[in-house]
């Protein structure tokens, strides 16, 4: 629990896991020419060659690529290819489109993978007013343990959403009174959100676990090697 908590920090300030060095850019980047399917399915499989510079290569050609392959790649995220899926994962980044972020989130949570849960669910907190309404649209008709998993993420999302209504009620009579105390509200309430993701990562761990095992055995692990969890 240790590792995967410290894990848990890092992942706040960031989606896009260490060790692909500059060549890990942000699906958001501009596009630089357009690419068809043929060519984006060639560079996805090219991302786990055995060939380091093969795999640095894709990687640095899909990067450049931008939004213009965000889509294509969403299918991707749970690749049974750990170095494909991982590498994906880096170049989807933060989605600044909030329909695209909530896909990428949904399908990260759809894993039930703590590792990649954890990642969709601080989309989801990275700016949760863009994205409440788009997130419930989008699962509502989940079953199983994705229905399990969004409704705990749900259910986190709707108790941040009455806080910030109360929230902004009272920032905005402080930036009216006071705008050095508004600033520490705001900056209270950027913090909050962190707390929000947490609880939200944490119950919906628990929840898949007993999910997978009612029993409270050892079944309930994830399938998929947790290897982001030492980074």
């Amino acid at each position: 629990m240790q590792a995967t908590f410290t894990f848990f920090i890092v992942s706040a300030l960031t989606v896009i896991p260490p060790g692909f060095g500059p060549t890990s850019q942000p699906a958001s980047q501009p596009a630089t020419r357009p690419a068809g399917r043929p060519e984006i399915v060639r560079l996805v499989a090219e991302l786990g060659s055995p060939d380091f510079k093969a795999r640095e290569s894709a990687h640095r050609q899909l990067a450049a690529m931008g939004d213009a392959v965000s889509v294509e790649l969403i299918e991707y995220i749970a690749d049974p290819d750990e170095e494909i899926a991982s590498r994906v994962v880096a170049l989807l980044g933060k989605p600044k489109d909030p329909a695209l972020r909530v896909e990428v989130a949904v399908r990260l949570l759809s894993t039930a993978d703590p590792d990649w849960m954890e990642r969709g669910v601080h989309l989801l907190f990275e700016s949760p007013a863009e994205i409440i309404e788009r997130f419930f649209d989008r699962t509502k008709d989940a079953r199983g343990v994705e229905r399990v998993i969004f409704d705990i993420v749900g259910e986190r999302l709707r108790s941040w959403k009455k806080m910030d209504d109360i929230f902004q009620a009272n920032y905005a009579r402080a930036k009216e009174k006071n705008p050095e105390a508004a600033e520490r509200l705001l900056q209270s309430n950027r913090e909050s959100n962190l707390y929000d993701a947490e609880a939200a990562y944490w119950s919906a761990v628990e929840a898949v676990e007993d999910y997978r095992d009612p029993q409270g055995g050892e079944g309930g692990a994830s399938s998929r090697p947790t290897s982001q969890s030492g980074n």
